[in-house]
Order: structure tokens, then sequence, then C-alpha cells
């Protein structure tokens, strides 16, 4: 099921044709897919689950459509207020941000790094913004923190939250993922584990498919170049 969120319609002429631009942000429900790759006492962790972990997708920073990334993960212990984890990039460290080579002589692959963060204290924006701008990561990972009182999300809940912007949400370029406290914090306890080997994941982006798209239209009652488009829309509703 594709969630379509409400946005405006501004309406403008040209020549004698009414013409509408429509600026809209389509969020799929679980776009986000982190397969488990390494090593393997990770991977059989979610073999439940053939190894996949569901998030939401940011709504800033989308990835295209079929992008994958395999990369490893790092996680940096917050030393600011833990009211705010990872609010300030400068106040947690990461190893060396060196790409890494792939593992199939055959196919060589550069994978690159993709770094966890815990949700609470700022907007997922400021947070992702943060990485970006100081470790130059391909990917952000957000671990879900549920407020006191609040019943923690579960993999399948987690894929209903929405990831919004801010208002600063243009300046990312990268894109993130929200995912479960639980699986959160197994991810961090395996990264903190693996001395030797790294943890790596395969971040994936596919297009749900459905028969049924829903999308919210909202216009200005007062508007004749509304009520134009809505004559020239109605045979097709």
């Amino acid at each position: 099921l594709i969630k379509a969120c409400p946005f405006v319609l501004p309406i403008f002429r040209r020549g004698k044709r009414s013409m509408v631009r429509i600026a809209a942000v389509l969020v799929a429900a679980a776009l986000g897919q982190i397969r488990v790759m390494s090593p393997r006492s990770a991977r059989e962790h979610f073999k439940d689950s053939d190894f996949m972990i569901r998030g939401s997708t940011a709504t800033f920073g989308a990835p295209y459509y079929g992008e994958t990334i395999i990369g490893r993960l790092q996680y940096g212990h917050y030393e600011g207020p833990s009211s705010s984890p990872h609010c300030d990039a400068s106040k947690y460290s990461l190893s060396a941000n060196e790409p890494l080579g792939g593992t199939d002589p055959e196919e060589p692959t550069e994978m690159v790094n993709i770094v966890v963060v815990e949700r609470g204290g700022c907007s997922f924006v400021k947070k992702v913004l943060e990485a970006q701008k100081m470790y130059k990561p391909h990917a952000v990972i957000v671990v879900d923190r549920p407020r006191p009182g609040e019943a923690a999300h579960t993999s399948e809940t987690i894929q209903s939250i929405i990831m919004g912007d801010d208002g600063n949400g243009w300046e990312v370029r990268i894109p993130s993922v929200l995912i479960s406290q639980e699986d959160g914090d197994f991810l961090i306890n395996q990264i903190e584990k693996a001395a030797s080997s790294d943890v790596i994941v395969e971040l994936q982006w596919e297009m749900n498919e459905s028969t049924e798209i829903e999308v919210d239209f909202w216009l200005s009652s007062g508007s004749r170049e509304a009520v134009d488009f809505l004559t020239e829309f109605r045979p097709h509703a």
C-alpha cells in the first residue's frame, strides 16, 4: 500500500487551458529493507525474516527506487546529553572512513560506510545532516527510541512511522531508514562485538506494487482554476 502525504496544488494558466503542477511526496510504508550479510551470527539472528530487517525510509534524501547500498555499519557512543543522542556529530566518533573492498574477487564491489544513530532529542533531518557533514557516510540507520510511557515499535509497526522533513531536508544527500529498537540494539551490539570482522549489510529500496494508490488533493474552494481542474478530472476519477 502506498500512502500519499497531503499537499497543496498550485494551479496556474498556460494559454487558454488550465494546468496543474503537483508537488507531492509519496511514502511507501516499507520501502527500506536491510539485508544482513555478515557476520554469520548476525545473519542467523534474522533467518526467520529471510535475513531482512524492515524499516521506514525518510521522505528527505530519498534514494532511487531499485537502488542498493552495500556497506559496513559504524556506531559511536554519544558523549553529549543522553536526552539528545547523536544530535551533534562532534560528540561521537567513528572508526576510519575508508571504503572496503568487496568479498567476491569475481565481482569486486566497494562497500561504503553506513552510520547507525539513535532517535530522540532532535529531528531526523538534524541527525542525518550531522552524520552526513562529519563522516560522509552513504546512508544512515536510525534506531527507534520510544518516549517514556510509550510502547516500543516492532519491525512491523515501525513501517508506519514517517520520517518527516523539518524544512532543512533539502540539504540531505543520503538516504536514511528508521528501524525498531529491538533490531537496532541487536545491530549495535554486533558492531561493538565485531572486533575482527565488520558488520556488513545491504540496503535495498524497491517500489511496492499495488493496484490502489490513495492521494489527497487540497484545493481552494474559491479558486476558479480549481473548479476547472475538478471538472476536467471528473471523467477520470
